[in-house]
């Protein structure tokens, strides 16, 4: 008698359940994502959007503020990573609703939903601080683009900067 094994048909017409609530685990964190987003006012990203609907259709809000809370939660913050992921990961898939926004759509949605994304970012701390999982004074939210006071350069600021008094790090030593 020979090995036996598990079919593998590809030409099947569905490889993965109809239903999408099948595809991932009950307590995975995409559904924690979801969950979250449900209970959160996004009126200021609704409010963004013409109501004649003489615009192109755009996605739905919720489901790109969930799908970016996910991305950034899992250190995805590339546009181009997030479109493939919606394509390849079952979980962005999901949180998707198989729709496939391209890195421009999700890009240009993170420029122009900005604001209103930065108070997404500091209620979802907030619940998480409620929930013990992170203590607020732990959290530290860095975007600058300018010189660090303790940021190697090979350009001399660094010393310049410590000549003219600048503070130390809290070590203090640079």
């Amino acid at each position: 008698m020979g090995p036996s094994f598990i079919a593998c048909e590809r030409e099947q017409s569905l490889l993965m359940p109809p239903d999408v609530r099948e595809w991932l685990p009950e307590d995975h964190f995409a559904w924690l994502v979801l969950e979250a987003v449900a209970t959160m006012g996004l009126e200021l990203f609704y409010a963004a959007y013409r109501g004649d609907g003489r615009a192109r259709p755009a996605y739905e809000p919720s489901m790109m503020v969930a799908l970016i809370l996910y991305a950034y939660a899992r250190g995805v913050r590339s546009s181009r990573r997030i479109e493939r992921a919606c394509v390849e990961d079952v979980a962005y898939r999901v949180l998707a609703a198989q729709a496939k926004p391209d890195h421009a759509t999700l890009a240009r949605f993170v420029e122009r939903h900005q604001d209103a994304l930065a108070g997404v970012f500091g209620g979802v701390l907030g619940l998480c601080a409620k929930a013990g999982l992170v203590g607020v004074n732990v959290v530290a939210v860095d975007g600058s683009k300018g010189l660090g006071e303790c940021e190697p350069r090979g350009d001399g600021r660094l010393r310049a900067a410590r000549a003219r008094g600048a503070r130390r790090g809290p070590s203090g030593r640079c």
